[in-house]
């Protein structure tokens, strides 16, 4: 089973961006990325989008990567980790009907998709997402009370985030699931 990180939909830059700031936020979470692959060689990346669609502030996308001569590799590297995705999840959907994820008042899917599976979630480089653990709100509705609780969701925004998670990236989902209830 691959190691499966989910790349946090809230994270994204907002707000009015040059291309050099925009390519900096990349490469910071591509050497992220390279830091956890280098630990777990089978690493795969999931979106709430498909990567070129990944906004990078106001009229800025991730598909620039693209066109641009001096960040073509960091792209083709990006689309390595999507590419190795074990299964499609639409991460605009929930985990069930019934359960749903908030951080500070706002939808957090990616973040319920990395604490459901047992994964980590991947952000995108700010003063909100500089910290290896994220207190979220896991909100289920069970015989029509809504039972809420905190959980913490492991994240990683820089290359310092690895070694908190380290020893648990090599032990986790080493053991490929047996049937669709494992998953």
């Amino acid at each position: 089973m691959a190691f499966l990180t989910f790349l946090n939909e809230l994270s994204y830059p907002q707000g009015s961006q040059t291309q050099a700031s925009a390519r900096e936020v990349v490469r910071t979470l591509i050497a992220l990325l390279k830091e956890l692959k280098a630990e777990r060689s089978d690493l795969a990346l999931h979106s709430s989008v498909p990567l070129g669609a990944v906004p990078l502030g106001d009229n800025l996308w991730l598909s620039a990567l693209r066109a641009d001569a001096d960040t073509i590799d960091e792209w083709r590297f990006l689309r390595g980790l999507e590419n190795r995705a074990p299964f499609h999840i639409g991460l605009d959907r929930k985990i069930a009907a019934n359960v749903d994820f908030e951080f500070e008042d706002k939808s957090a899917i990616a973040l319920g998709l990395a604490y459901e599976f047992d994964a980590l979630a991947v952000s995108f480089d700010c003063e909100t997402w500089r910290r290896s653990e994220v207190d979220v709100f896991r909100l289920e509705l069970q015989d029509e009370a809504l039972e809420s609780e905190v959980v913490v969701v492991r994240n990683a925004s820089i290359r310092g985030h690895v070694d908190p998670v380290r020893a648990w990236m090599r032990i986790v989902a080493l053991q490929a699931p047996s049937d669709g209830d494992d998953l």
